[in-house]
């Protein structure tokens, strides 16, 4: 992309998890800060985008990577986009879905790297669905930046967190490294930069000084360069 445009894409494991909710919530948040967003939907999908016209009053197109070529894509992006000053992008079923089902064609992870566009993964931490939970496994082990949004237990994280980290081990392999002074996991998919934990909820000064730790260990453990 030859033009530098401030965007966001709200993209889920699966669908059902709040993605409409949350874009829809995330326009009116950004109106009433009296930014001037516009939206898109990844594929075809003609409801969503009649939400965000008619209740949050944002213009709001298409941007499908099957019916149009990259290119193009691009284009009408760039096109609407500068229409206000930050674009918010809604995927389409999970991150990885696309036409066929066995690949990312037209998917939402297809489109966000057409565009190179970052991504904020909504997830429904009730969810027991495991093809959700090999999902954000996968997007562990090849984000660049990871965010991670959990509420205090004890200075750890949730326990619905935890139960995703804990199956984010299938991202490393069986074999070990040295890095760190410790033993790790050999990476898959390589290394990250930044691994981020963002904690809500009645927190004591021990619980904070626990949580950086346990953050900075996981960021090794996981091959994030650093951890916030």
């Amino acid at each position: 992309m030859g033009e530098t445009i401030a965007r966001i894409l709200l993209a889920a494991p699966a669908s059902g998890s709040g993605k409409t909710t949350l874009t829809c919530a995330l326009l009116e948040a950004l109106r009433r800060r009296g930014k001037h967003p516009v939206s898109f939907k990844c594929g075809p999908d003609y409801i969503d985008p009649m939400f965000h016209r008619s209740v949050q009053q944002v213009p709001s197109w298409n941007l499908d990577s099957y019916f149009t070529s990259p290119d193009m894509l691009c284009s009408l992006f760039q096109e609407h986009a500068r229409r206000g000053d930050i674009a918010v992008l809604e995927g389409v079923m999970g991150y990885y879905d696309g036409i066929r089902g066995t690949d990312g064609r037209a998917s939402t992870f297809e489109i966000a790297s057409l565009t190179d566009t970052p991504v904020i993964l909504v997830v429904n931490d009730q969810s027991r669905d495991e093809t959700a939970m090999q999902q954000i496994c996968r997007i562990i082990g090849r984000a660049d930046e990871l965010v991670i949004v959990t509420k205090n237990l004890y200075g750890g994280y949730s326990a619905a967190v935890k139960n995703v980290l804990d199956h984010s081990i299938g991202t490393s392999t069986p074999f070990s490294t040295y890095r760190g002074k410790q033993m790790h996991h050999t990476l898959r998919y390589g290394k990250h930069d930044l691994w981020k934990v963002i904690v809500y909820g009645e927190i004591t000064e021990t619980e904070k000084d626990t949580f950086r730790y346990l953050a900075e260990r996981n960021a090794i453990n996981d091959g994030y360069a650093r951890s916030e």
